[in-house]
């Protein structure tokens, strides 16, 4: 990797031009998503939440850690990243045909006839997550995210166009799974005409081999991740109807849309930069402790902003036939609001090749989650404690990957509480005032538009005030980079 790579400009232009593809990407995702789901019906939502269970399980499966065990790897050839393609390929074929002939039986538990076709079309995705995932894996240990910022928007652009006007068309659920499978077949296509490596005839089980050790234990902890994460779509859409379901998957999709991107923009460019730097653990803590600074700077006010005002976004933005998810909503605002600590830990322990540990946070976590799941729908009856389950589970485990990482390179607990709660602090204020602004009597758009605007103005102001060190960092950065391009 260049030094220009692992310097400061370097790290931040990377970062921005990852969070740029996934801004613009979610921006229109999100407008689209609005879009449909005025058009659509809760029960439509609801059946795509019980196939997309199968399918990111799938997905877990094609990729298998050996993306993220290429990445990790000081040198890795052609023929490793050909090898792990060709390797991915093989697993997908698999899977596509075990879940084609798995669909009625899928369907009959559901008791749901349009489960069937809907399962075998959206199953082609595996081929392209092949595909994509060793592509991703290029662009990542190469850190030329510009070139995925384009295969991303176009993908996404396209995607949209036809969903929205399959909506308009009363596709229903179909258009859904069109605007789907467009963006990934779309996005795997330009991005392959965007970057240098072209996959070819070549397989190594040496090479497979030497990655499969640390990445069979990435795939583990994915695949454990990926089940805990989705089991409770699968029990909330048998124990209860699908439209608690919609509701249920409504209220996390907004705080996901808005944190999972940041995040996953950051973690992409930060894990191949610790990796180098995995033998200089003074540095890597350093650059860990920025990383933390920054992401809950911006997401913090984010998910603190989006709580206070949840009733009147949904309102305005979704009507008023999706409110039953406002109670969902808020509590996964308090989920995703440590989501950023929870991924640059498991960065910092992978990128020091101790995968095993991410295994054991990964099973542990997931055991609790079962226990209160099977509670919470078989005792108590209740999705709203299927959803507080998730909040318990997150707080065991950030504590876990914090113990973790305090052992693997001394990021001490109190250097953890400097560099996070002093954002909290300022965002509850700014949540206090947006929440007075909300009580003013005026029509819900001129209300939520008034809110946004408190929030941004209050939460600058505090830190300036406070001489926050994040806002510092971004503003010279943002600054430099604005005198260089004149």
């Amino acid at each position: 990797m260049s030094r220009n790579k692992n310097s400061r400009e370097g790290i931040f232009a990377g970062i921005g031009w990852s969070y740029a593809e996934r801004l613009l990407s979610q921006a229109v995702s999100l407008i689209v998503s609005i879009i449909l789901a005025r058009l659509l019906t809760p029960d439509d939502y609801g059946i795509i939440a019980i196939v997309m269970v199968f399918i990111n399980i799938g997905d877990a499966l094609v990729n298998g850690g050996l993306g993220t065990a290429v990445v990790q790897k000081k040198d890795p050839t052609e023929l490793d990243f050909n090898s792990i393609c060709w390797l991915s390929f093989g697993v997908s074929a698999v899977l596509y045909v075990t879940l084609f002939f798995s669909a009625p039986l899928i369907a009959n538990i559901y008791d749901s006839a349009v489960l069937v076709p809907v399962i075998r079309v959206m199953g082609i995705k595996f081929i392209f997550s092949a595909w994509n995932s060793v592509q991703g894996a290029y662009v990542q240990k190469k850190m030329i995210f510009k070139r995925s910022f384009w295969s991303s928007f176009i993908g996404v652009c396209v995607s949209a166009v036809i969903g929205v006007t399959m909506a308009f068309l009363n596709f229903g659920v179909w258009a859904l799974i069109a605007q789907y499978l467009t963006h990934a077949i779309i996005s795997s296509v330009v991005i392959c005409l965007t970057i240098d490596w072209r996959l070819k005839f070549q397989f190594s089980f040496k090479s497979v081999k030497e990655l499969w050790s640390f990445g069979v234990k990435v795939l583990g902890s994915t695949l454990v991740f990926t089940i805990r994460d989705n089991i409770r779509t699968l029990i909330v859409g048998k124990k209860f109807s699908t439209d608690d379901l919609a509701f249920y998957n409504e209220g996390q999709k907004f705080p996901s849309l808005l944190v999972t991107d940041i995040v996953n923009s950051i973690g992409r460019v930060i894990y191949p930069v610790l990796s180098e730097k995995k033998d200089e653990k003074e540095e890597l803590k350093s650059l860990l402790r920025r990383s933390v600074g920054l992401s809950a700077y911006i997401l913090t006010p984010m998910m603190t902003g989006l709580f206070v005002i949840s009733d009147t976004f949904v309102k305005v933005l979704l009507t008023e036939k999706w409110l039953p998810c406002v109670p969902f909503l808020r509590i996964m605002c308090i989920v995703y609001v440590t989501r950023a600590l929870s991924t640059l830990f498991q960065k910092t322990i992978l990128a020091l090749g101790k995968s095993s540990l991410n295994l054991i946070h990964e099973v542990v976590t997931s055991s609790i989650t079962l226990i209160l799941l099977l509670v919470g729908a078989f005792v108590l009856h209740s999705v709203e404690f299927i959803a507080w389950s998730a909040v318990i589970t997150m707080v065991v485990g950030v504590v876990i990957y914090a113990f973790f990482v305090k052992k693997c390179i001394g990021y001490k607990f109190r250097e953890m509480i400097a560099d996070y709660f002093p954002i909290i602090f300022i965002s509850m204020i700014m949540a206090a005032a947006v929440y007075v602004t909300g009580m003013c009597q005026v029509p819900n758009l001129i209300k939520m538009i008034l809110q946004l605007a408190m929030g941004v103005i209050v939460y600058l102001a505090l830190s300036i005030l406070t001489k926050n060190k994040s806002f510092s960092f971004l503003k010279d950065s943002a600054l430099s980079m604005l005198r260089k391009s004149k």
